[in-house]
């Protein structure tokens, strides 16, 4: 397991692959504002020291958040215990309990898994450096069932937002693109992150083959550290990623109140 630094420092490379719109620095917190959409761009995370007392961050976070009339939510992973005991005594609930996984590609258990690729000429991998390249980010919304156009606008800054070096992968199958994913590079970490397969598809081995290629492609542009996130309810995709090599390294969880 990682230790308290640095689940910090991974913490805040997560942030900054999926980062709020809107984002204040607040004496080593973080608040993330992006209209409500998704956890991790509307939320508080502990990255650094601080000197206020964590109740005094509590009661600034809430306000901040009425202001935009959103709720109010922690990120806490298993670095923020005292954080988290304060917020279950404030009435908090807790919500979306999530795995961070990691990757040594030098491990055992990758090495046998990439000894065993091959291509498949029946598959094709379609890469680019920005979210609207080669169509991606019309095929995610397809894929993914988004189709208000008020949530796409914001998706779309979003991944304009992030300052990492970005890589967006498309799986094509029978001239159509069936998957996709993403990935964050920063420092020589890579996190993978919007993996969808078509559910008509699934099954076929499609999705470890996506993950594959982001690894390998991540891998050719620097990355010797490799990472997700993944919900701990999700019993396939922890399957699929267990099978590539990745093992848990902590748990987080969002924290709102009511």
């Amino acid at each position: 397991m990682m230790n308290e630094k640095e689940i910090r420092a991974l913490e805040k490379r997560a942030s900054d692959g999926w980062p709020g719109l809107v984002i204040e620095e607040y004496d080593g917190w973080q608040l993330r504002f992006a209209k409500g959409y998704t956890g991790r761009a509307n939320s508080t995370s502990h990255f650094g020291e601080s000197k206020r007392a964590v109740k005094e961050v509590i009661a600034y976070c809430e306000e901040q958040y009425a202001k935009r009339g959103l709720p109010c939510n922690f990120k806490v992973t298993d670095a923020d215990q005292t954080l988290t005991e304060a917020l279950k005594d404030r009435g908090y609930k807790t919500i979306t309990p999530t795995d961070v996984m990691i990757l040594d590609v030098k491990d055992e258990a990758f090495s046998s898994v990439e000894n065993g690729w091959r291509e498949d000429p029946g598959v094709q991998f379609v890469y680019g450096t920005a979210h609207n390249d080669n169509g991606w980010i019309k095929d995610y919304f397809a894929l993914e069932g988004i189709h208000d156009e008020q949530k796409q606008a914001v998706y779309e800054k979003i991944h304009s937002s992030v300052k990492a070096e970005k890589l967006y992968i498309k799986i094509i199958a029978e001239e159509k693109t069936v998957g996709v994913a993403s990935c964050a590079i920063e420092e020589g970490y890579s996190l993978l992150q919007n993996v969808i397969i078509d559910p008509a598809f699934r099954g076929q081995g499609l999705g470890k083959r996506l993950c594959m290629a982001a690894i390998l492609k991540s891998r050719e542009m620097g990355a010797t550290y490799f990472y997700l996130q993944v919900l701990q309810d999700n019993e396939v995709a922890i399957s699929l990623y267990k099978k590539l090599g990745y093992k848990k390294a902590y748990a987080y969880c969002y924290m709102r109140n009511a």
